[in-house]
């Protein structure tokens, strides 16, 4: 696939947005500027190709924060209040229903 893209994108970035775009969609992707090709990345997308941008590693790093359910002293707090966490809870209201998201 032949993506056109600004010419100012630089190398780095470029071929992050290759990469990525790759591994989304599953098959080789050229990014391709008025100059010629910028960057391009094979249909055998590994984590060892992968450029990581700054930004890219702090969305990455959000993520798994809010993955894991938040700080450790939320946890903590409560479990002493003998409470049960919002996703247990809805585990427990919805355990046996089918329902369709979206």
């Amino acid at each position: 696939m032949e993506i056109h893209i600004d010419d100012d994108t630089d190398e780095e970035i470029a071929q992050a947005i290759a990469t990525a775009v790759s591994e989304h969609l599953g098959r080789g992707v050229e990014l391709v500027g008025e100059g010629g090709t910028l960057a391009e990345a094979g249909e055998n997308w590994s984590e060892e190709g992968a450029v990581v941008t700054e930004r890219e590693e702090t969305v990455r790093e959000e993520l798994e924060d809010v993955l894991s359910g938040g700080p450790e002293r939320g946890f903590d707090k409560i479990e002493d209040l003998g409470k049960l966490f919002v996703r247990d809870r809805l585990d427990m209201i919805f355990d046996r229903i089918e329902y369709e998201d979206g």
